[in-house]
């Protein structure tokens, strides 16, 4: 194998200028080129050095037999890439929620003292706001349901911060989900619902949405809903 084939050429013989554009299979390949190399950088999916990958690619694409590596372990060095890296994100998500994980179960602590707030044997915790007098919807049953809500989570540093709320657009239309499509916690609540009800809600990490992370709600997040069940739509079960 030729151990030098990623520098074969410099910086600057690798170069395109306009004057080396003349048709349209030109254009294409440098568009091409260049927002693979522009997605890669923003996505931040791969640390690569950018002559290399150049040189490389060329090799591949000219079907060069000398290059460095074979096909097999081309995809083993890339698959050990993705796993290594893939740890790491896992490493920092589960610490991340270890903190979050324990201020939801402080905050749930305290809160359970408060006057109005019950809570359930799996530890779903409510506050009626307002108890209405229609149907319950049941998940045996399929049943829909139309409903707003308001969503805040609980920061690891122990400050309650809003992701969205329904009730500050009071002129947008509810939304219609069956029962059994949300998170365990939000399905256990709107179940003791009543149409025209709503609650406030407190849902413990393994109620929501556990170790997913992203930047709206963080692993471990201890979730506050607020809900309001506006129509409960029968399903055709039991």
């Amino acid at each position: 194998m030729a151990s030098t084939a990623f520098y074969s050429c410099s910086q600057k013989d690798a170069a395109v200028s306009k004057s080396d554009i003349k048709s349209m299979r030109d254009s294409v390949s440098y568009a091409y080129g260049y927002l693979m190399g522009m997605q890669s950088r923003n996505q931040g999916q791969l640390d690569i050095d950018s002559r290399i990958f150049a040189a490389a690619f060329r090799q591949g694409y000219d079907n060069d037999t000398d290059a460095l590596f074979k096909q097999a372990e081309c995809a083993d060095i890339l698959d050990n890439y993705a796993r290594t890296k893939q740890e790491g994100v896992d490493n920092n998500v589960k610490e991340k929620a270890v903190k979050n994980i324990a201020q939801a179960e402080k905050f749930l602590k305290d809160n359970q003292t408060k006057d109005g707030i019950k809570q359930t044997e799996s530890g779903l915790q409510y506050k009626v706001i307002k108890q209405g007098k229609g149907v319950k919807p049941q998940t045996n049953r399929g049943d829909r349901i139309r409903f707003r809500y308001g969503l805040s989570v609980l920061d690891g540093d122990g400050k309650i911060r809003k992701v969205q709320s329904d009730f500050d657009k009071p002129d947008s239309p509810p939304h219609l989900q069956g029962v059994d499509n949300f998170i365990s916690g939000f399905t256990e609540a709107v179940q003791m619902m009543n149409a025209g009800s709503r609650y406030t809600v407190w849902i413990h990490p393994d109620l929501g949405y556990g170790l997913q992370d992203n930047p709206e709600i963080p692993a471990g997040s201890l979730l506050i809903f607020d809900i309001e069940v506006t129509d409960v739509l029968p399903g055709e079960g039991e």
